[in-house]
């Protein structure tokens, strides 16, 4: 659990100056919401029926993934406030084995860029800094449904599966080293990447959660099924990392 030391314990001095920075990250993705804790079994029926699938089939112990995060950032001259742009990925996957593939495997692969806001309590010359982060998202998401077909693999679907947009919002604490360019951060994050953009594709064109030709990935609602609901891609990022200053 993370512990914010710093909350309150410094006022806001001016800086002297702006200062550029640039911090890489990893940690660990926890997906949210309902529509990634599906079952592979529910998943392939709806796929052998020519329905919409309710959820992605990324339940059980396979809601993680593991994240790299790089970001640069800039803080303004006698403010609290940094922009910042960061670049990330990460992958969700059911491991390996489902029915009639053994070893087969879905993945979904999330690659990110954002742009946005970062507030602090503290200056560079103290040692604890808290931080708060708002952040604007676009995502491309990727997909891949691999089946062992005659004991080979066979891609059955590799789809760019389009733009999606949304939302980051972190907070966190970050430990500046004495006489050093260097902080140390540890932070708890919220990541949305599909809250703009979700669409919907009849089964007929797209099969399941990957597309054949369709490129999209049936995060949107059924218009013709009043049962169905949209697919949300949502996650909390527990991460650690390191800044430089220069």
């Amino acid at each position: 659990m993370i512990i914010f030391l710093a909350f309150s314990a410094y006022a806001q001095d001016d800086a002297p100056h702006g200062q550029w920075s640039f911090a890489a990250f990893s940690g660990i993705n926890i997906s949210i919401s309902s529509a990634m804790h599906g079952t592979i079994e529910d998943y392939h029926s709806a796929i052998e029926n020519g329905t919409t699938a309710t959820q992605y089939p990324f339940g059980g112990n396979h809601t993680h993934s593991i994240p790299v995060q790089g970001q640069i950032a800039y803080r303004y001259a006698k403010s609290p406030m940094s922009i910042y742009l960061a670049a990330s990925a990460s992958s969700f996957n059911t491991g390996f084995g489902f029915r009639y593939s053994p070893s087969g495997r879905y993945t979904m692969t999330i690659g990110t860029t954002t742009a946005g806001l970062e507030y602090t309590l503290g200056q560079l010359y103290q040692h604890w800094n808290f931080f708060g982060r708002l952040g604007l998202n676009s995502s491309l998401i990727v997909g891949n449904y691999r089946i062992r077909n005659q004991d080979r693999f066979m891609d059955v679907a590799l789809s760019n599966n389009g733009t999606r947009y949304g939302i980051e919002m972190e907070i966190g604490e970050r430990y500046n080293i004495s006489r050093s360019p260097i902080g140390i951060e540890a932070s708890l994050n919220y990541t949305n990447v599909n809250l703009i953009g979700k669409s919907y594709t009849d089964p007929a064109l797209n099969q399941g959660l990957f597309s054949r030709g369709s490129g999209d990935i049936n995060d949107g609602k059924n218009p013709n099924d009043p049962n169905d609901n949209a697919r949300v891609i949502d996650y909390l990022s527990l991460r650690v990392g390191a800044r430089i200053y220069f």
